[in-house]
């Protein structure tokens, strides 16, 4: 997450509740595929949900491990979990054979 800073100053037994909205950091993802057959593509899904196809460019995700899985029709399709690093473009490039 993002770091938050704020300076307080409280006197002797005072209380107080501060509230905190945690930003995620987040990296980008680069992500290529590649086989013995010749074809590049695959369908992508990022943790379930479909985030288009091979190659993908600068898809923004939160910093983390994410579940990645490829799909091509001729090719079948492959899972793999991704460790997205903050504020970095993250390069993959996936065989699929």
């Amino acid at each position: 997450h993002e770091p938050f800073r704020q300076e307080l100053v409280l006197r002797a037994g005072e209380k107080r509740t501060i509230p905190v909205k945690m930003t995620p950091l987040n990296g980008t993802l680069k992500l290529g595929v590649r086989s013995s057959t010749g074809l590049t593509w695959a369908t992508v899904y990022v943790d379930g949900t479909h985030i288009g196809t091979t190659p993908i460019v600068g898809a923004k995700l939160t910093a983390g491990k994410h579940s990645v899985r490829l799909e091509n029709p001729s090719l079948g399709s492959k899972e793999i979990v991704l460790d997205i690093k903050p504020n970095a473009e993250n390069r993959h490039s996936i065989s699929l054979d």
